[in-house]
């Protein structure tokens, strides 16, 4: 039935402000898990406040159920407060690294620049590409760089800009 009705999911972006404490991810996942619900990426943040984490999670889910998923997180004892918005309605940033051989890096040094990448580290056998940006950035590097000289590549869970709030707000209620 859930891949009949698939079409009717969207991407949500959820946000968990909470104390950084062993197990807390294990239950978040656990009410995700319980409707089989697809976590399309997860990131752990620490923040500026003494053990305070930042658990974004991208989750394809039916509007209908945000609220009770918003609400179960919520009554997790180390949540301080729960957030979530629609993908669609804001520019999700990740960072792309790119593995390259290394004699392949005067065909590559030069348009770099054209893609708002930089060379964050040199190896012995290759050399490490990073650049930050939407998932088609990362895939237009991507495809500049694809042959046989990319030996790797891998992208970070997204950054939300509207999942970051202020001090005020961790305390606050939903």
């Amino acid at each position: 039935m859930k891949k009949a009705t698939h079409h009717l999911f969207k991407k949500h972006i959820i946000t968990v402000y909470a104390d950084d404490k062993k197990g807390l991810l294990n239950q978040l996942l656990m009410i995700i898990n319980r409707k089989s619900y697809e976590v399309c990426s997860l990131n752990v943040s620490r923040t500026d406040m003494h053990d305070v984490v930042i658990i974004a999670l991208e989750v394809m889910l039916p509007p209908a159920d945000v609220y009770f998923i918003i609400q179960k997180m919520n009554n997790i004892i180390e949540v301080y407060k729960t957030i979530s918005h629609l993908a669609e309605e804001t520019q999700l940033l990740r960072i792309g690294q790119y593995r390259v051989a290394k004699d392949h890096l005067s065909q590559v040094v030069y348009s770099l620049h054209r893609y708002g990448a930089t060379i964050t580290e040199i190896l012995d056998d290759s050399f490490i590409i990073q650049r930050t940006g939407t998932a088609y950035d990362l895939n237009e590097l991507l495809n500049f760089l694809d042959g046989e000289h990319l030996l790797s590549y891998c992208s970070s869970a997204l950054i939300s800009g509207r999942s970051l709030i202020s001090v005020d707000e961790y305390f606050v209620s939903a």
